[in-house]
């Protein structure tokens, strides 16, 4: 029996830190429950270095028609892992309030895609909060708006800030509890004092787990359109070039220089000086950030003119990626 396939959505990492803007750094597999999800749809997840295919089978070699119609929305879960930490070293990521926050990214199948972060916490977990009143009532909703937990509890006089009071609220989820997206919100007499997006996971079943992508299937699909095609872009990051420069020549009276060959970086120096004896150490920092890229930066050099020696060295060396502070050290 032939059977006829085609892709349905592509989806596919980029990185502007690569010369090609393709990364093979980070891997993207589905959760369980979207395991059983494609199958049911008659889905294939075909993954890739930079990314994955999801693919359906055709009525018939002719068109597009599929042969199992997606009719509902379908929300599809995928673990994003990084298979090389260093990538992060030069990865312009959204800033983290806590290192268990985890990157988040959520879209339909036509909508483009951005990263994001997004708070997390465990099915056992505590949370502690800070008001100038005394009660509160603390709810979990999920993303249906339903309340899975909720909880009032009268606070503890702070004994330092005698105006305020603290809350502190065990939560165990663990009996039956489903992994996805929640809200953490707290009221003073039916009024919203605050409110928390948090993804809820076990940890310890994916310690591997930096990310989630969340895509969202529905009716809506047009498969005269297919596939969809997505890049989620991901940019290097940009800091301040350092080069520190120790002297082991006696250049006293002369002009020192970072220059930029392409006329586009300017370096300042550090702490001016204008004695530039043996045994110094002379700075010069960038004014502006300077984007890390693959392709080695080869337009800087170091201009000295000094009434007993001239130097000129040509393409100074890099910062290395794996260090997030880009200095350089040098002696001449």
């Amino acid at each position: 029996m032939t059977r006829f396939y085609k892709r349905l959505y592509q989806f596919d990492f980029n990185h502007t830190f690569y010369t090609d803007r393709e990364t093979s750094d980070f891997s993207m597999t589905a959760f369980s429950e979207t395991v059983a999800q494609l199958r049911t749809n008659g889905l294939l997840l075909k993954t890739r270095d930079t990314g994955f295919d999801l693919v359906y089978q055709k009525l018939t070699d002719v068109g597009n028609l599929p042969l199992i119609a997606i009719t509902s929305s379908e929300k599809l879960m995928f673990k994003i892992e990084v298979s090389n930490p260093d990538i992060l070293n030069v990865t312009d990521l959204g800033t983290k309030t806590n290192a268990t926050d985890i990157y988040n990214c959520q879209g339909k199948f036509s909508d483009p895609l951005a990263l994001s972060t997004i708070a997390t916490r465990q099915p056992n977990f505590t949370e502690e909060y800070t008001y100038t009143f005394d009660k509160i009532t603390f709810k979990i909703e999920d993303v249906d708006g339903d309340i899975i937990y909720e909880e009032v509890q009268t606070g503890t006089q702070d004994p330092d800030v005698p105006t305020n009071y603290n809350f502190s609220f065990s939560v165990n989820l663990s009996s039956g509890f489903k992994q996805d997206y929640y809200t953490l919100k707290t009221y003073r007499n039916g009024v919203q004092e605050d409110a928390l997006d948090v993804y809820l996971f076990n940890r310890l079943s994916y310690p591997n787990l930096v990310g989630i992508f969340e895509l969202e299937l529905d009716a809506t699909l047009d498969y005269s359109l297919v596939p969809y095609q997505a890049v989620l872009t991901l940019n290097a990051l940009a800091t301040k070039w350092a080069y520190q420069i120790e002297l082991t020549r006696d250049f006293t009276g002369g002009i020192m220089n970072v220059v930029d060959n392409s006329s586009t970086v300017v370096f300042t120096e550090d702490l001016p000086t204008p004695v530039y004896g043996i045994g110094e150490t002379v700075g010069f920092t960038s004014t502006t950030e300077i984007t890390k890229t693959e392709k080695a930066i080869a337009d800087f050099k170091l201009v000295v003119t000094s009434p007993g020696l001239d130097v000129t060295l040509e393409k100074l060396p890099n910062p290395t990626h794996n260090n997030l502070n880009s200095i350089v050290y040098l002696k001449i």
